[in-house]
C-alpha cells in the first residue's frame, strides 16, 4: 500500500508538471501579437495594440493613426485570417506615401 502511495504521488507530481509547461507554451504562444492575425489584434488590449505597433515600425510618429487604421482593417469582412505584421506595414506605407504626397504639394 505504501508503494502504491509512492507512485500515485509520482503521477500526480509528473501530471502538474506537464500542465505547468502546457500552460507555460499557451501562454507564450497567445502573447505573441506580432505573428498573429487580425483576430488576435481585435481581441488585444489598446494598449498591447500600442506597443506592438510602435515595436513593428520602432517609432512613436503617428502612432495612434496606425492602430486606427488596423482597427479598421480589422473590422472589414474576411480579414481575420489576414497577419497582424502585414496589415501594419501596409498602414505604414499609405501614411508614408500620404506624409510624401502632401509635403510635396506644399
Amino acid at each position: 500500500m505504501k508503494t502504491f502511495k509512492q507512485i500515485l504521488k509520482m503521477c500526480i507530481g509528473v501530471a502538474v508538471l506537464v500542465f505547468a509547461v502546457w500552460v507555460f507554451v499557451q501562454a507564450l504562444q497567445s502573447e505573441n501579437l506580432e505573428n498573429g492575425d487580425l483576430r488576435d489584434w481585435r481581441a488585444a488590449g489598446l494598449g498591447r495594440r500600442t506597443v506592438t505597433a510602435q515595436l513593428m515600425i520602432a517609432s512613436d510618429e503617428n502612432l495612434d493613426l496606425l492602430v486606427k487604421c488596423v482597427d479598421k482593417m480589422a473590422t472589414e469582412p474576411g480579414s481575420a485570417k489576414r497577419s497582424v505584421r502585414d496589415a501594419i506595414s501596409l498602414c505604414y506605407t499609405g501614411i508614408l506615401v500620404n506624409q510624401n504626397n502632401y509635403s510635396q504639394s506644399e
